[in-house]
């Protein structure tokens, strides 16, 4: 898991709230210290502490924890996907995931 990526991406919903450290902290019974070293990459947050983040900063889980979706596109079998993965995004392959699941159940039942 990138812990650097979810940092910045929880330092940019609390700033676009207007949010200092130190409120967040309150809001998720914490410390701006430790919402400091998070979005600096330098903590690693329990699941439960990730939940608690997303929920005051109304952001989903996914959109906190998207980059560690990696692991999935890594390997012989996949590299077309991840290459695909790295040009366009995460993003972007859910669209084009959601499309392919159309597809799919299209062919499914006609056959």
């Amino acid at each position: 898991m990138d812990y650097c990526k979810m940092g910045k991406r929880i330092r940019s919903a609390r700033i676009s709230r207007g949010w200092t450290q130190s409120y967040l902290g309150e809001l998720v019974e914490s410390d701006g210290k430790y919402i400091s070293r998070i979005e600096l990459g330098k903590s690693k947050p329990s699941l439960g502490f990730v939940v608690k983040l997303a929920n005051a900063l109304e952001k989903s889980m996914d959109y906190l924890l998207q980059d560690s979706v990696d692991y999935m596109f890594k390997g012989e079998d996949n590299q077309d996907i991840f290459i695909i993965y790295q040009e366009f995004g995460v993003e972007k392959v859910k669209r084009m995931m959601r499309l392919l699941e159309i597809i799919y159940n299209d062919i499914k039942k006609k056959d």
